[in-house]
């Protein structure tokens, strides 16, 4: 797209095909999925999936007719709660069979006569006939590309549809799905937000991830902690009672989190024995303390440690990754950052590091390496 309001740009994007002075959606479904917007919201007034559907189904659809170059086909009569028109990208949201359209279809021994919660489609074409009850919207999924299946061009009267607009999902819709370029929209305060779900969020695109946050951006990485994990907050043992403990004014199952003595959430096992040893050595530390370093914006080092008699801290990274090339890749970014801003290994800086296995031995040599103190 060339700006906001080159509606063109977007039906080319979602497979739109010029055929005369007519704009087309019957050649490509699949490229219905080179782009998708995710929230992990529905019905949030600002950043949820039925506000951005309602602004996008508005603006591109409902009044483009003057900022197009080519026309579109008429739907007299919408289909479902969302006001579906010609050329909308929509998703089925309930396992059902289907007939295909009529016998001799293109290839029709192929088609599945099924189609399964969370497939998206596109509204090819509009079928409109003298009575009204005969208007269907004909509707084209990426799963079968060769196939078509056929709706009723109403709203039903218990106010809900098969079909909705899906040009923004929820996270949730999108699990097990993938798209060339992927836009997150994520808004703060967000009580749904979890470590699994940003997870699922992020792991959708193949090609491009943009997020749009309403805040600093390194606010992110405190979702990566397990303060933050639907999963330790589920007390789902079937075979002994669980062991609860209490962080936060929240709960979770204690064999599901690492917690020190000193009674914080830690990223790892390892983490929690230096900072148990710190503490029995009494040894003032802060865990992920932010450190802002100028142009180079914010890091958080594992621990920040007061030394007395020292003016400056002493910081410590552990590198639990040093088998993965792309781990010791970014912690060779951060340690050039760091030593930009004379934080030196040897110096104010300790690393210790880990492979396959974790010695405690080595964390109690580096302790008295650098004289933290008693």
């Amino acid at each position: 797209m060339r700006d906001m309001d080159d509606v063109d740009g977007f039906d080319f994007s979602i497979g739109g095909v010029v055929n005369g002075q007519w704009m087309n959606f019957n050649s490509n479904p699949q490229m219905i999925e080179d782009w998708q917007i995710l929230s992990s919201y529905r019905n949030n007034p600002q950043c949820g999936t039925a506000t951005i559907n309602r602004i996008i189904h508005q603006k591109y659809r409902v009044e483009a007719t003057e900022q197009s170059k080519y026309r579109k086909r008429s739907t007299k009569n919408i289909l479902g709660t969302d006001g579906i028109v010609y050329g909308e990208k929509v998703i089925n949201v309930r396992n059902q069979s289907r007939k295909k359209p009529w016998e001799g279809y293109p290839n029709d021994e192929q088609c599945q006569n099924y189609i399964a919660n969370g497939e998206v489609g596109i509204v090819e074409k509009i079928w409109q006939k003298p009575k009204a009850r005969a208007n269907t919207h004909q509707v084209r999924f990426s799963s079968q590309p060769n196939h078509s299946y056929n709706w009723p061009s109403e709203v039903n009267n218990e106010g809900n549809a098969d079909l909705e607009l899906a040009y923004a999902l929820t996270v949730h819709k999108a699990q097990g799905s993938e798209f060339g370029k992927v836009i997150l929209v994520l808004s703060e305060p967000c009580n749904l937000l979890s470590k699994e779900m940003l997870y699922t969020a992020i792991t959708r695109q193949k090609d491009k991830l943009i997020i749009l946050y309403n805040a600093e951006a390194y606010n992110l990485r405190s979702y990566s902690s397990m303060e933050y994990s639907d999963i330790a907050r589920r007390f789902t043992s079937l075979f002994e009672k669980p062991e609860i403990v209490e962080y936060n004014k929240k709960f979770y199952e204690a064999n599901l989190i690492h917690k020190t003595i000193r009674g914080e959430l830690v990223r790892s096992k390892s983490e929690v024995i230096i900072a148990n040893m710190l503490f029995e050595r009494g040894i003032h530390y802060e865990y992920e303390k932010e450190l802002v370093l100028e142009d180079d914006g914010k890091k958080i080092p594992d621990f920040t440690i007061t030394v007395a008699g020292r003016d400056e801290p002493v910081y410590w990274e552990h590198c639990g990754m040093m088998s993965n090339a792309d781990y010791v890749r970014r912690w060779e970014l951060k340690r050039a950052v760091y030593e930009k801003h004379g934080i030196i290994e040897n110096k104010n800086l300790i690393v210790s590091e880990e492979n396959d296995s974790f010695d405690s031995q080595m964390i109690a040599a580096l302790i008295d390496q650098y004289d933290l103190g008693w």
